[in-house]
């Protein structure tokens, strides 16, 4: 008798917290189906108190759910194209085709975000203040334009748009958030490593063959970093850095990012 109390109090509480889950995502659906309309009334405190601990941010601009989804985008695009290249029935429209995909992804993940971010800034006070105060998103976004205007739509340069569009997302999301310790010195590190590639091409001539291959993997892996360490990261109160110190180093990021355009690989 008390097992079969026992299922049904279990039971009883499964049945509970799925309907407060239903509950909240009907709730955020309102909203956000109330923003799209341009409502003013979408306030967070409409979702219940009792399935505050429940709530998920299903807003597709969400800065960690978009920075994951780009990410899982151009990374499967990215592995999907390598599997399709070495297969032994090779179809060359096919290569050609994700190939332009996942171009066209990389180019497009940190324009919109970094426009939809500069367009939820806007205000009376016009354009100028918004870029006044949102510098670094501009910023994020020079690379990517710069690649595109490069012209030079290559296997190779897609690979490093790649790398550099997760980079410039990553810029972007940080820029809007605390960021912390380890976050901070993986930029530094990608950056300084990406510097040091530039350095070895200018004064070594013979280092040309390598330098191909190497400044389109490098971005990939830096990309990579970035999310392991996003990831992991343990996010103590206190471990935040200043934001002055992260502004420089965004700075730096897409700086380095734009550079690589001028010296990336000729094919």
């Amino acid at each position: 008798m008390n097992e079969n109390s026992s299922s049904s109090h279990q039971s009883g509480g499964l049945w509970q917290s799925a309907f407060r889950k239903l509950e909240v995502f009907k709730s955020q659906f309102n909203n956000l189906y109330s923003s799209l309309l341009g409502s003013k009334d979408n306030d967070p405190s409409s979702v219940p108190e009792s399935a505050e601990a429940d709530f998920i941010d299903i807003n597709p601009f969400n800065r960690n759910f978009f920075f994951i989804l780009y990410c899982l985008t151009t990374l499967g695009l990215l592995f999907f194209s390598c599997i399709v290249k070495g297969s032994v029935q090779s179809n060359k429209k096919m290569e050609m085709g994700i190939d332009v995909l996942l171009f066209l992804v990389s180019v497009a993940g940190p324009i919109m975000y970094g426009m939809w971010i500069l367009m939820n800034e806007y205000n009376d006070n016009g354009i100028e203040n918004v870029i006044k105060n949102n510098w670094n998103i501009v910023g994020s976004m020079i690379p990517i334009i710069i690649g595109i205007l490069n012209g030079k739509v290559t296997r190779r340069y897609r690979i490093m748009m790649a790398g550099l569009g997760i980079i410039m997302i990553y810029v972007q999301k940080i820029v809007q958030e605390k960021i912390h310790k380890g976050q901070l010195l993986t930029l530094i590190i990608g950056n300084a490593v990406m510097i040091s590639v530039y350095l070895i091409k200018l004064v070594n001539e013979g280092f040309e063959d390598e330098y191909e291959i190497v400044i389109c993997i490098v971005p990939i892996v830096i990309a990579i970093g970035l999310i392991v360490i996003d990831m992991l990261e343990e996010k103590k109160e206190g471990s935040e850095v200043n934001s002055e110190m992260k502004n420089i180093v965004c700075v730096m990021s897409w700086i380095v990012g734009t550079i690589g355009w001028y010296l990336g690989p000729s094919a």
